[in-house]
């Protein structure tokens, strides 16, 4: 489960490499704005399709009909992607990696089961979550290659972009998560029900 995670999670940050990589900055906005619309789609059909596989063929067929489009897109990738790449050394931020995991994982694990932790146990999750991040943010400025430049934040394109994302992101998370939740939970409400 935890590699189909790592996998699943690599998927947009490698789409957005590959067009960072083959596009002129002038086009990437459009291109970006073609995979988004592939998203759109995919948010509106893929749950019938999926509903759709279960109630006509097994469960596990939603995982397997990724196979065929994988490939594909592995046979596209091999013929169609030329990169150009200069061979030279990185030093990889794993110190950065693992305060940054400590952090939010802390944090996110503080918040999500908060009505079943002690108060003391949030406190000191909470406590070393923020600390963790305040070491990472020490750190960053320390390294010779950091996940998270500062130099990055300070342009406006970028630092109004991710908080463009985040909040939609939230948006999105909350319609899809919280609000069908509060629905069947607090007010009683169930899609399956007559009536």
């Amino acid at each position: 489960m935890l590699c189909r995670g790592a996998g699943a999670g690599a998927i947009q940050p490698i789409a957005t490499t590959i067009v960072g990589d083959i596009y002129t900055p002038a086009e990437r906005a459009r291109v970006q704005g073609y995979l988004s619309g592939v998203f759109g789609v995919a948010a509106v059909f893929g749950p019938p399709l999926g509903a759709f596989l279960v109630e006509q063929a097994r469960w596990s067929f939603v995982f397997w009909i990724n196979l065929p489009i994988g490939a594909f897109s592995f046979a596209m990738l091999g013929l169609f992607l030329h990169e150009h790449r200069e061979a030279r050394r990185h030093r990889i931020d794993c110190a950065g990696a693992v305060l940054l995991s400590l952090g939010a994982g802390t944090l996110m694990l503080a918040m999500v089961q908060a009505r079943s932790l002690s108060v003391p146990a949030i406190v000191a999750l909470a406590a070393v979550g923020v600390l963790a991040l305040v070491m990472l943010a020490t750190h960053e400025r320390r390294v010779a290659e950091p996940m998270f430049p500062a130099t990055l934040w300070r342009t406006q394109v970028i630092a109004l972009g991710n908080l463009g994302g985040f909040a939609i992101g939230a948006v999105i998370m909350a319609i899809s998560a919280y609000l069908p939740t509060y629905v069947q939970g607090a007010m009683g409400k169930a899609s399956c029900r007559p009536g």
